[in-house]
Parts: structure tokens; sequence; C-alpha cells
């Protein structure tokens, strides 16, 4: 897996970059659009002043090498990285 971390602050600008070419996989959230889930994300991160860049986007890339993953791989994969970086208990998009 080839990894990738981003910061930012435009929900929506992430949220369709991802969107663009992928299909909604996993989510905690309402919103079922680009649109619904930025204002989503949007009015959760309000909530908290202290936040400069509340968008934090991590991509995870299969290497050359790597054997293509289905759904469930990819949202068990997830879920232990959430876990792992300790942000299970935020919103989250799985494309």
């Amino acid at each position: 897996m080839i990894g990738n971390i981003t910061k930012g602050s435009s929900f929506y600008g992430c949220v369709d970059y991802v969107l663009k070419d992928a299909q909604l996989v996993d989510t905690n959230m309402l919103g079922d659009n680009e649109s619904d889930l930025a204002r989503e994300f949007k009015y959760f991160s309000s909530l908290n002043q202290r936040v400069k860049s509340p968008v934090l986007h991590i991509s995870l890339n299969p290497a050359p090498s790597d054997r293509i993953l289905d759904e469930w791989e990819m949202c068990m994969i997830a879920q232990d990285l959430m876990e792992g970086l300790e942000l299970k208990n935020n919103q989250f998009i799985l494309v």
C-alpha cells in the first residue's frame, strides 16, 4: 500500500475530488452526495473553532504488485487505520 495524507480546509473540494470517479463505499454520515456530505462535515467542524485545518484526506493506493481488494477488505483496512490513528470517533467517507 502507498499512503498519502493531506490536510486542508475545503470540505466540498475534498469530497468533490474523491467522489469524482469513485463511489461511496462506507460512511458514518447521513449525506449521500457531495454537497450534503460537505455541509455535514462543515457543520460539525464549526462546533470547534480551535481547528484550523479540519479536512484530513488519507489516501491508500495499492502498489503495482498488490492484488485488488474487495469492498469488505477496504472497509477493514480503513477501520484499522482510523483506530490506530485514534480517529474512529470522527466523521469519514470511504470511496
